[in-house]
């Protein structure tokens, strides 16, 4: 029956409706019993087949059928070592400095990063303080045990609570030109400063 059959696209439709409403249009839940065929012979148990896989590599690598292409790389390079003679040199290639290299942005391995701390930056978010006239304060301790670092607390008031970072204890240098900054503003209490260096003249 095609579509020639039918009046009109409306009894074409209706048609399709009452096929839809009676479930012609979903399949049928059929019992598997119903069907003459051996179900066991295609159902395969996973400890069977991970015991078949493991005979089949155990097998493979036996036969030592399969070389990788390294082997055949690394004969290679035996072969022309072997053939050298006094007067051939065996040379690394050098890189020039002046290369542009990938990592431009980042530290190179020639130009490593500073084996020691030069400058700290902080940025306390205080949002939400209930006393505005009252600013953020930060105040500095030596340590007991290691005089070698400081505690930096930072104190806002309610509601937010103290904060405490361990730093390296060195003269700071306070000079706006070195980038030295101290002030609260929309809600921000920044504190940044550098080290000072101390420079020894002969």
């Amino acid at each position: 029956m095609n579509n020639n059959d039918f009046q009109s696209n409306e009894d074409l439709e209706n048609k399709c409706l009452n096929e839809y409403k009676q479930g012609c249009y979903s399949p049928k839940l059929v019992n598997i019993h119903d069907f003459d065929i051996d179900v066991s012979k295609y159902c395969i148990l996973e400890a069977n087949d991970w015991k078949k896989l493991k005979q089949q590599h155990q097998s493979i690598i036996k036969s030592d059928s399969v070389k990788s292409n390294i082997d055949d790389v690394f004969d290679e390079l035996i072969r022309k070592i072997g053939s050298l003679t006094d007067d051939d040199l065996i040379v690394n290639e050098i890189v020039s400095m002046d290369i542009q290299p990938l990592w431009s942005d980042k530290y190179k391995p020639y130009n490593p990063p500073p084996k020691i701390i030069q400058r700290y930056k902080f940025n306390m978010f205080y949002p939400d303080l209930i006393d505005k006239n009252q600013q953020p304060s930060y105040s500095l301790t030596i340590c007991e045990n290691n005089r070698n670092f400081s505690i930096l607390k930072f104190h806002a008031g309610p509601p937010y609570e103290d904060i405490a970072f361990k730093i390296v204890n060195e003269e700071w240098d306070k000079s706006r030109k070195h980038g030295f900054q101290s002030r609260f503003q929309n809600g921000i209490l920044r504190l940044w400063f550098k080290f000072r260096q101390n420079k020894y003249r002969r």
